[in-house]
């Protein structure tokens, strides 16, 4: 009862606001015009750029800087030191996309209308529980795997959501696609395949030119399963 009231007060509030706005409660919602060719290549290179300078910049922070060091003589001294702080770049990205609440607010209260539907249409926030979830641990084990691998090699190997996400939505969906499909699909592992040993191969054999250990590649298998494991995370975001 309460929630029934609850809803009938919402849709009186709207109705209320659009006839104080001129709006036709009864009216039909005018029909959308399908997206251009141009504005949808926009889109799509706008996200290639942006996920790219994300790589960029997440990699930049992670160098070697020298920071100031008191010796055993009382000297001070520059000791080499890593910035490898997956957990801090992941709480700056959610910084970041929380900002985009500041945007919402501000087109609301322009927009009386907008706001009331959007005031009928609140869900329960633990509805986004999960998602969220699955996103914080995505994006923490992807800036894990980050620190630990190149960019070029973590760009490449974000190619594994797709991957998860069809076989998820195969497997818990029970969606079924086409043999020309898997077959890409397969191209997609073979070549995701290839990149990480050669990867894991490359390191090894640098280790043994230089006579050191193989720290490097342990810290690229550790980094590639860090971001297997974050893709899956992302997958299974999507799949929600």
């Amino acid at each position: 009862m309460h929630r029934e009231a609850n809803s009938n007060a919402a849709a009186q509030q709207e109705k209320t606001t659009l006839a104080s706005t001129g709006v036709d409660s009864q009216a039909k919602p005018a029909e959308q015009k399908p997206l251009s060719a141009g504005f949808l290549v926009l889109i799509n290179l706008g996200m290639v750029v942006t996920g790219s300078m994300t790589t960029i910049f997440g990699k930049i922070i992670d160098q070697h800087v020298l920071m100031p060091k008191q010796g055993a003589n009382g000297e001070t001294i520059m000791v080499d030191t890593e910035f490898k702080h997956p957990l801090i770049m992941n709480l700056l990205m959610f910084a970041g996309e929380s900002m985009l609440l500041i945007i919402l607010a501000l087109q609301l209260a322009r927009d009386p209308v907008a706001a009331a539907r959007h005031q009928k249409n609140k869900a329960n926030p633990l509805i986004f529980t999960a998602p969220a979830l699955l996103d914080t641990l995505g994006s923490f084990c992807n800036f894990t795997g980050l620190v630990l691998i190149s960019a070029s090699t973590f760009q490449i190997m974000k190619m594994l959501c797709m991957v998860f996400v069809v076989l998820l939505s195969v497997t818990v969906m029970q969606k079924r696609y086409t043999i020309l499909q898997y077959l890409s699909l397969g191209l997609v592992v073979c070549g995701l395949l290839f990149v990480s040993l050669m990867d894991i191969w490359g390191a090894k054999q640098g280790a043994d030119q230089s006579g050191r250990h193989h720290n490097d590649q342990h810290s690229i298998i550790v980094g590639m399963l860090a971001l297997i494991a974050g893709q899956f995370f992302h997958a299974s975001h999507a799949i929600l």
